[in-house]
């Protein structure tokens, strides 16, 4: 297996590299539960030691026993789908977090290496988690590219996406209120936003994922 997993890393690091741009903490654990394959974000977020963790057996704990056996149900019903056992092609949980943070998301999908790339008849369940709280999670550039949004436009965006309400806007850019508005009016013209929830929805959808 040790060889196995040596071949994943080299076969798919520019992959795992694209998921870590985007933000996507994946594991691939083994029918057996075991955690075979990390990817930076996933090492990441099991660093902050806050939802979700490894165990010496590197088996998937989390912040509660029940959390944790339902993560590992999950598993074994989509490893058992990898298998030919089972229709559970996907299953998603949130984990709830010690420090109050939002919580994590947690997505678990069967993988099955069909055309025998890495080994034959490897099957494996592929578990992605979402960390909300991520630094840089969103970016303002999408925004400014498909808006065409003009220096000060852009200044204004991306602090409306680093969570400033127009007020805050307004005193860290040593501006006046009105002048916020009339930006984030020009601002919400050009992206056809209703108002400033609808500015950082379309920053959530339009992130570039890579920088």
């Amino acid at each position: 297996m040790g060889r196995i997993f040596e071949a994943m890393r080299q076969r798919f690091a520019a992959a795992l590299g694209v998921l870590d741009h985007l933000g996507l903490g994946v594991f691939l654990v083994s029918p057996g539960g075991e955690a075979m394959l990390t990817n930076a974000e996933a090492r990441r977020i099991l660093d902050l030691r806050d939802g979700i963790g490894l165990s010496r057996e590197r088996r998937l704990v989390t912040a509660t026993p029940e959390a944790t056996a339902a993560v590992a149900a999950m598993i074994g019903r989509v490893n058992r789908t990898a298998a030919g056992e089972g229709a559970h092609a996907a299953e998603r949980l949130a984990l709830q977090r010690p420090s109050g943070a939002h919580p994590l998301l947690v997505t678990i999908r069967p993988l099955l290496d069909h055309q025998g790339e890495l080994e034959t008849g490897l099957r494996c369940a592929f578990v992605i988690v979402i960390d909300p709280a991520r630094p840089g999670a969103l970016s303002a550039e999408g925004l400014v590219a498909l808006g065409a949004l003009s220096p000060k436009e852009a200044e204004l965006a991306r602090l409306l996406v680093a969570g400033c309400s127009l007020q805050e806007a307004a005193d860290r850019r040593e501006v006046s209120i009105d002048t916020v508005r009339n930006q984030m009016k020009s601002i919400t013209a050009k992206l056809r936003c209703s108002g400033q929830s609808d500015v950082i929805r379309l920053a959530a959808a339009t992130r570039l994922p890579l920088g």
